[in-house]
């Protein structure tokens, strides 16, 4: 695993000058749906804000039957200055209950999940290289607004259709994502023909993590730093019926600070430090039909498959997959299916059975969520959630959780 994942990352880097010549300066992936605004939009400039809340109601199985209701208010600002700046802030208050709670699932019922606070989850400036497409990036930001990350994906409301949860699940307080960001540097290129390379390096340890309340950047030397790479071919990334949605990308991470071994112990007794916390995904997604009479009716897909070290993690390997179908009964609704599958790493599955505790493999989530615009501003989306082996943990039975999710942009 060592081997493969450190080959792997130094065959993305070294591909970086191939897609690196002639680049354009083409707008980066951004979100297709009105539901989550992407800092992308930041290229507009001005104000905009968003209020979120999931109602999810744990129906079946799981640890208990009861409602939560998370709900996010984002509010945000961009612009540009000269001729080659751009600014994005983006102000994050979250509140409400935690679905996972009462289904027990590891992945996450919600993406908008998150203890009561106020933070400021992106704050960055990002300036032209050059005329040919490549930017770098500086300031707080969201690592999966630009890495792992496909449109299709962004319709499902379980946490692992963003990011793969063999990533989220890293680090000391996780990685730079929702709800804890860190400061962190990107640089990406990018080609007419849709190829790309983009990298970055971002704090080891996001925030504070004895304090989840607030805006925190402490950098501490011990912490190290997150790497992170993807290079690929995407075009139509808004999936709109004139440009066909197409991705193929690779993506390598690795942690530079040590982590506990999670089997191995030294002489002393203590758990080994390991070094190698990293991992690598891949992700395809495509548009597989569109209608003749009526190009606003089309289907598109995706799956991806990501790994992590089991040495150090949980969760060694993910895949997910999903699909989704626009304009069913309304212009521009969308009704999607999708799939997520979390299998543990044998040297966790060894610690737990030292311990005397017996786990399955495996969680897997299954989703169906039919997405409808009320009105320009306004989305409904009921959704629907199975988990099969939630937590992994063998005393609970297959959990149903029923939800909705109500945006409002402005």
């Amino acid at each position: 695993m060592r081997f493969v994942c450190n080959l792997f990352f130094l065959i993305i880097v070294l591909t970086a000058p191939v897609f690196s010549q002639n680049a354009s300066s083409t707008s980066p992936l951004e979100p297709s749906v009105e539901t989550l605004k992407s800092p992308e939009d930041e290229k507009k400039g001005g104000f905009s804000g968003q209020f979120m809340t999931h109602i999810f109601h744990s129906k079946h199985g799981g640890i208990d039957h009861k409602t939560e209701t998370p709900s996010m208010l984002k509010l945000e600002y961009s612009g540009k200055f000269g001729n080659d700046y751009r600014f994005y802030i983006n102000n994050l208050t979250l509140q409400g209950g935690c679905p996972s709670d009462h289904t027990g699932d590891l992945q996450g019922i919600s993406y908008i999940d998150s203890p009561d606070k106020n933070t400021f989850m992106e704050a960055w400036v990002e300036k032209d290289t050059d005329k040919n497409g490549g930017n770098i990036r500086f300031g707080l930001q969201d690592l999966n607004s630009e890495f792992d990350c496909t449109v299709v994906g962004w319709l499902f409301l379980n946490s692992s259709f963003g990011m793969g949860y063999e990533i989220a699940q890293t680090g000391n307080n996780g990685p730079s994502i929702f709800p804890v960001s860190s400061l962190g540097l990107r640089y990406k290129k990018e080609r007419k023909n849709g190829f790309y390379f983009q990298t970055g390096i971002y704090d080891g340890c996001p925030g504070d993590p004895e304090n989840h309340n607030g805006t925190h950047i402490i950098l501490k030397k011990e912490d190290g730093i997150l790497m992170t790479a993807e290079t690929g071919i995407h075009r139509g990334g808004n999936d709109d019926e004139k440009t066909p949605l197409f991705k193929i990308a690779l993506g390598g991470w690795k942690y530079t600070s040590k982590f506990d071994d999670l089997i191995e112990l030294d002489s002393t007794g203590n758990a080994v430090k390991n070094k190698n916390n990293q991992g690598f995904y891949m992700i395809c997604s495509k548009r597989l039909w569109q209608g003749k009479r009526n190009a606003d009716r089309r289907i598109s897909a995706f799956i991806r498959m990501g790994f992590a070290n089991p040495h150090i993690n949980q969760v060694e390997s993910m895949l997910t997959a999903g699909a989704y179908c626009t304009n069913i009964l309304k212009k521009k609704d969308r009704l999607g299916l999708g799939i997520a599958r979390a299998t543990n790493g044998s040297h966790w599955m060894k610690l737990e059975q030292l311990s005397g505790i017996s786990h399955d493999d495996h969680e897997t989530a299954l989703e169906a969520t039919w997405e409808i615009p009320v009105s320009e501003n306004l989305i409904l989306q009921p959704d629907c959630q199975w988990i099969a082996n939630p937590g992994t943990d063998e005393s609970l039975k297959d959990a149903l959780s029923i939800g909705l999710n109500i945006a409002y942009t402005f």
